[in-house]
């Protein structure tokens, strides 16, 4: 096998979570080819899934230093600076991806979630609208849209949040937290009916799953709603 197939094979395992069998793969291919610059970063992405973010960032390194403009790389190194607090060399990474990739949604929605945290709010809501135009993974869409819906209800743009959880919620119609959050956004948009149903599904989903305790708080939350006067809406 040459080096590209390795990588290719190596790449595949990857995407199915075999991560012991992508990363001798990989290595393969870096031993026949140690130019290789994508074996490095996708090494790197594997050493990051698994928790081995300092052997990770070599990687990542190696990478670079081979091919300074290869956004994936970039992408990785700026997910090991933010895990290893330094949000300021996480965020110039993801920058420059897109600088070099305007299309690349993951490195939009990492940005986001950075932005997020930081405090600028439509920052990050342009970059989680950016990932669900441009990324061609369905996980990375799906995240965008759940965290965009979180960003909305936080701001009070129900009708925005109840548009975005619908969508996650088609593709998994049994996750407990969308489905509070949509509810709540439909309190504030004055569908208490429709908003009640959601929140009494998502307590009999976390009780049938044994979480007696979030259930518990989804239960106080709807009481608490119910009780409430109506929720101003900002569209």
């Amino acid at each position: 096998m040459t080096a590209d197939q390795y990588y290719e094979r190596g790449a595949a395992k990857k995407d199915r979570e075999d991560y012991a069998g992508a990363y001798q793969d990989l290595t393969m291919a870096i031993r026949l080819d140690p130019k290789h610059y994508k074996a490095y970063s996708k090494r790197c992405a594997v050493l990051i899934n698994s928790r081995r973010d300092e052997e990770a960032l070599p990687d990542c390194e190696r990478a670079l230093a081979i091919n300074p403009r290869y956004f994936r790389a970039l992408y990785n190194r700026g997910l090991i600076r933010k895990e290893n607090g330094d949000p300021a060399g996480a965020l110039r990474d993801f920058n420059q991806a897109l600088k070099i990739n305007p299309r690349y949604g993951l490195a939009y929605l990492a940005r986001g979630r950075m932005r997020a945290v930081s405090g600028d709010e439509r920052g990050a809501l342009s970059d989680f609208t950016r990932a669900i135009e441009t990324s061609d993974r369905e996980y990375c869409t799906v995240c965008a849209y759940q965290e965009r819906g979180d960003l909305r209800l936080k701001v009070r743009e129900f009708a925005g949040a109840e548009a975005d959880y619908t969508y996650v919620l088609d593709q998994y119609p049994r996750d407990a937290s969308v489905l509070m959050g949509r509810g709540v956004a439909r309190f504030g948009l004055g569908k208490s009916d429709a908003g009640r149903q959601d929140l009494l599904k998502a307590a009999q989903l976390r009780r049938q799953a044994g979480d007696e305790a979030f259930s518990a708080l989804i239960l106080e939350l709807l009481r608490k709603l119910e009780g409430a006067p109506k929720l101003q809406v900002q569209v």
